[in-house]
This record gives C-alpha cells, sequence and structure tokens, in this order.
C-alpha cells in the first residue's frame, strides 16, 4: 500500500508537470495567432467603409468586386449596393456553387462600364490580386475560380479607372479600390 500511494504521488506530480508544460506551449504556439486577431485586421472591410462614409461623392456608389466574396462583410459597415459580377446580379454575398468560374478584366470593365450607363452612379471596383504588367495573367484561387487579364486588358483598365485606396494590411481580403471614370 505504501509503495502503491508513492508511485501514484509520482505519477500524478508528473502528469501535473506534463499538463502544465503542455499549456505553457500552447500559449506560447497561439501568441502569434492571438496577437494578430487583436492588432490586425481580418478583412479591410471596415476601412474601406471608412474611406465611402468619409467621402459623399462615393455615398451611392455601386461596389464591383473581384473577389466578390472579399466584399460579404462590407455591409456591415456602409449601406451602398454590391454588384456581383460572375452572378450578373446585386447580392450581399457570392452563391459559392455558381458556374461561372472564369473572369476577366475586361468583363468586369465592361461590367462597370455598363452599371455606371445604366444607373448614373459612381462605380468602385475593388481587385483582389496584383495586376501586373509582367503577370500573372490568370490568378487562380479558391472553388476553382480564376481571374485572367493581358497586357491589353490592363492598359484598357488603367485608361478608364484612377486608384483611390490601397487595403493592403489585412491578413486575409486585401485589395485595391478604383473609381470609374
Amino acid at each position: 500500500p505504501g509503495l502503491m500511494r508513492h508511485i501514484l504521488s509520482r505519477l500524478s506530480t508528473s502528469m501535473n508537470l506534463f499538463l502544465m508544460v503542455l499549456v505553457v506551449m500552447q500559449v506560447c504556439l497561439a501568441y502569434p495567432a492571438v496577437r494578430n486577431e487583436i492588432f490586425r485586421q481580418f478583412s479591410s472591410s471596415k476601412s474601406f467603409g471608412d474611406l465611402i462614409r468619409g467621402r459623399s461623392e462615393f455615398e451611392k456608389a455601386i461596389i464591383v468586386g473581384e473577389p466578390a466574396a472579399y466584399m460579404e462583410s462590407l455591409p456591415y459597415y456602409v449601406n451602398n449596393q454590391i454588384y456581383i459580377a460572375r452572378e450578373k446580379c446585386f447580392g450581399k454575398y457570392r452563391d459559392i456553387g455558381s458556374d461561372k468560374l472564369g473572369l476577366s478584366l475586361n468583363e468586369l470593365l465592361k461590367t462597370a462600364i455598363k452599371l455606371k450607363n445604366e444607373y448614373g452612379r459612381p462605380i468602385l471596383l475593388t481587385i483582389g490580386h496584383r495586376l501586373s504588367d509582367q503577370g500573372p495573367f490568370k490568378i487562380e484561387y479558391s472553388y476553382n475560380n480564376y481571374f485572367t487579364y493581358d497586357s491589353d486588358s490592363l492598359r484598357e483598365f488603367r485608361k478608364h479607372t484612377s486608384k483611390v485606396a490601397s487595403f493592403r494590411q489585412a491578413r486575409l481580403e486585401k485589395y485595391d479600390v478604383f473609381l470609374l471614370e
């Protein structure tokens, strides 16, 4: 009985020590994620909403986002209409089951021009992809979606838009905002 009690006591002490080491390890491993969660925005939507609210000319602007999913949290900050180019409709979120997987910069620009002509309101385009003269010219991302452009469509896009802001500090939903001229 005394030996068994001694073994159980040592085992209990060892388990407590092991659990304490495990908790300390978990805290150390979780620290970067917790720090990011506290000090860094996950999404750029709040900053974009602040920009829209701060500029009266954007009060009635129609937002066209690529990827459209990046605009899903924007309605928490502003009431602007969001147009989902892949689905050719207004909405607050994208249907993941949408049949249209590909979208080009040229299609996006034509859609924005059509919306401006039809509604007579400012059009703000948000582009979450880094567009460069050197490419990549096909950008693949979640749910088999892809976005394409070429030098000509990029030149045309730049001709018809002006960059209003760049929101690249968030962890995931980073994008540039362009105003259709």
